[in-house]
């Protein structure tokens, strides 16, 4: 699925190279509102499938908080995590991980993962929304071995007026049913909040 994306990813990178300057590297640079916040999107990650063993790729990581978190849950998983933010990427790297400065749509060298990761990444879009959001999940869909899992901003919670790009849960899993039947859908950890995982199809024999 084809899509320009370069005006989307210009501005998150410039969004959160500002956020970095202006608070440092800890959670209000990320934007998530809280460390609740935080640690409710990464339960539901966690809980979504088993990480032991496994190459994790976490697009849009950030600092790297989900790598810190899954060295203490799967010790023996391998961890890459990207970002168009470089700053973002220097703070990761600074904290051990490994990290890249990467588009996935614009970048046909970006690492697969047997589980890639989206935690939240899909707020800031402008535009054809649910088409730039669509095209991200089936990049990232590519490039899982088993399973993505994804999280968004809901349009099922009334938040007032903002522009926050809030997907619609249902069209979204609609969507992603088009790339896999084995889908899960979790509007259960916060209000404003879902998550998508899609597994790569087994077969029968």
């Amino acid at each position: 699925m084809h899509c320009d994306l370069s005006t989307d990813i210009a501005k998150a990178s410039s969004y959160f190279d500002e956020r970095l300057a202006h608070f440092g590297p800890g959670i209000s640079a990320l934007d998530y509102g809280s460390r609740e916040g935080q640690t409710a999107r990464f339960n539901v990650l966690i809980d979504a499938c088993d990480y032991r063993g496994k190459k994790v790729l976490d697009v849009g990581c950030g600092l790297g908080d989900f790598g810190i978190l899954l060295a203490e849950r799967a010790p023996d998983s391998t961890y890459i995590g990207i970002d168009v933010c470089e700053g973002m990427v220097k703070q990761a790297r600074h904290r051990g991980l490994e990290a890249r400065h990467i588009d996935i749509l614009g970048d046909s060298n970006t690492p697969p993962g047997d589980i890639v990761i989206a935690n939240g990444i899909f707020y800031l879009l402008e535009g054809e929304c649910e088409q730039k959001m669509y095209a991200l999940i089936s990049r990232m869909f590519e490039l899982a071995g088993d399973v993505l899992i994804f999280t968004s901003l809901s349009n099922w919670a009334d938040v007032g007026d903002d522009d926050e790009f809030r997907a619609d849960p249902l069209g979204t899993l609609e969507f992603c049913r088009t790339l896999s039947p084995t889908v899960c859908l979790r509007h259960d950890y916060l209000p404003h909040d879902f998550c998508i995982s899609i597994r790569k199809p087994k077969d029968a024999s």
